[in-house]
């Protein structure tokens, strides 16, 4: 019995391929396949290289580098790497014995000459990963300086140089304004996201944008401003006042994708200001909102007779708003509006009762609740609500979002 074949190899080699790519290329899987026998670790060896890649420094990426089987390299398409600035210590030691007392010019040009030999490190490195379209640079925000906006900006230029066709390209930190300006030398960039909490020259900005054939884009507020000054001076947290211009300067013909993840509440001028752009983007498909203490009432607010909304992803705070959501969005597809929606994907955070991952749909955020665990009659109703989305032609779907 132990020696009879596997049924797996009964099968044509492009099916098992296809196989070894949805258990193997996904991040949430871990890869026990290749442990099974030695043919299946030598087919599906490959597709372990699909997944997506994260480093956490220069230095992460340099020594997998070094240790990755060379002939997989051409299966990455997407990294994530976190920028981390120059060691400069060696300025200290030259020759054994301290340098910071040469003349100002020569310490300034030894500098270039070690950022210089990082960018080349980083580019030989970058270069054997020939098939990479998508890309995530997280900037490190704490220590920046003028040295390491120089770094960054021509890191940036040496993946225009490296990948003409990327696709896909996500910054995570303060990018520097001048990091922009490089943006229409990537002629293929279908997909950027941002910060917009660290971000300057919101007019200087979409300008730029809407010069490209973006068709997604996301605005992303990850700022760390105390909950108490949030609440006192909500309407003038600095990354809103920055997304309204923005959003009233954009102008893209190709855009069908946008999502809004913000850490405040957005206050009523960013709301209308979104309802305009949205009024004005009618080749927008795809809408993501994404916030604390989110009033599902703003669905009404982009839904029309003539909306093009196909896609919406919304946050749930918890099981009421859950349901709201359902009963707001019956209401206005009974009434004849938001006509072309498709897909409704409710996100939640992590469950905070695992005995119940199966029955639940949604647990309350703590963070924002003080509701108990939903009942079995409050599941009922949610369980209800949701089917007659379904019977109204909605795909229903939940995204939970872990920390």
């Amino acid at each position: 019995m132990g020696n009879e074949p596997s049924i797996l190899f009964s099968l044509p080699f492009e099916i098992r391929g296809h196989i070894y790519n949805e258990v193997l290329a996904q991040t949430s899987e871990t890869p026990t396949l290749l442990q099974t026998c030695r043919r299946i670790y030598i087919e599906s060896q490959k597709y372990l290289f699909r997944r997506p890649l994260k480093f956490s420094s220069q230095s992460n990426l340099y020594q997998w580098f070094h240790k990755a089987p060379q002939e997989f390299l051409p299966e990455i398409t997407e990294i994530s790497l976190e920028l981390q600035d120059v060691d400069l210590t060696p300025l200290l030691f030259r020759s054994g014995s301290p340098s910071v007392r040469q003349s100002d010019t020569g310490a300034s040009l030894h500098i270039w000459d070690i950022y210089g030999q990082e960018i080349g490190r980083l580019e030989a490195a970058l270069r054997a990963l020939p098939n990479v379209t998508k890309i995530t640079l997280r900037v490190v925000s704490d220590q920046q300086s003028h040295l390491y906006d120089y770094f960054l900006e021509n890191v940036l230029r040496e993946l225009v140089s490296i990948y003409p066709h990327l696709e896909s390209l996500h910054f995570e930190g303060r990018v520097p304004r001048r990091c922009f300006k490089l943006l229409p030398l990537f002629r293929s960039l279908s997909s950027l996201s941002f910060d917009t909490y660290l971000a300057s020259k919101p007019v200087e900005t979409a300008q730029i944008l809407s010069n490209l054939h973006l068709t997604d884009l996301s605005l992303i507020s990850q700022s760390t401003v105390s909950a108490a000054a949030h609440h006192q001076h909500n309407a003038h947290t600095p990354e809103l006042p920055f997304a309204v211009t923005f959003l009233n300067a954009l102008t893209s013909q190709t855009l069908s994708s946008l999502c809004i993840l913000q850490s405040h509440t957005p206050n009523s001028e960013f709301l209308d200001t979104l309802q305009d752009f949205m009024i004005r983007n009618t080749s927008m498909r795809r809408l993501e909102l994404d916030w604390p203490n989110l009033d599902p009432g703003i669905i009404r607010r982009y839904t029309s007779q003539d909306s093009t909304l196909k896609y919406l992803w919304i946050r749930a705070v918890n099981i009421v708003c859950a349901f709201d959501i359902f009963r707001i969005i019956e209401e206005e597809r009974r009434c004849g509006k938001i006509g072309n929606l498709e897909e409704l994907v409710v996100l939640r955070d992590t469950w905070q009762d695992d005995t119940r991952i199966h029955a639940m749909k949604c647990v309350p955020d703590s963070a924002h609740t003080k509701e108990s665990v939903p009942t079995d009659v409050e599941m009922l109703n949610l369980d209800f609500a949701e089917n007659r989305l379904r019977a109204l032609g909605l795909r229903v779907a939940w995204c939970t979002k872990t920390p």
